[in-house]
């Protein structure tokens, strides 16, 4: 049976309300103890999985480039993308230009 870790949790919490009950006697507490044992086992367990899951992809950057592509013999270099280089260029031209019209 596969159980979410909400579910595994939830057991685990209510195995120990049912340890922790006074005056009455409706479980096995030494069973109660091994299978709440065996529950934090699980618990444990999947925290481990969900830290330790690795993503094997690089990551890019925002001009979709990996770090491995940006350090060129122990050295960090600047790729740069000729037509983005031109549109920004215009852009702040246009900028510049607003700003002249505006203050005219």
């Amino acid at each position: 049976m596969k159980l979410t870790l909400k579910e595994l949790n939830e057991i685990y919490y209510c195995l120990g309300k049912t340890l922790q009950a006074e005056g009455i006697n409706f479980a096995n507490k030494d069973l109660v103890n091994q299978i709440a044992d065996k529950i934090r086992d699980e618990i444990d367990l999947k925290v481990y999985e969900m830290d330790n899951t690795e993503d094997d992809e690089p990551e890019y950057d925002s001009a979709g480039f990996t770090e491995d592509d940006r350090i060129v013999n122990g050295q960090y270099r600047v790729i740069s993308n000729a037509d983005a280089d031109e549109d920004y260029k215009a852009s702040l031209q246009q900028d510049e230009q607003r700003y002249e019209n505006i203050n005219q």
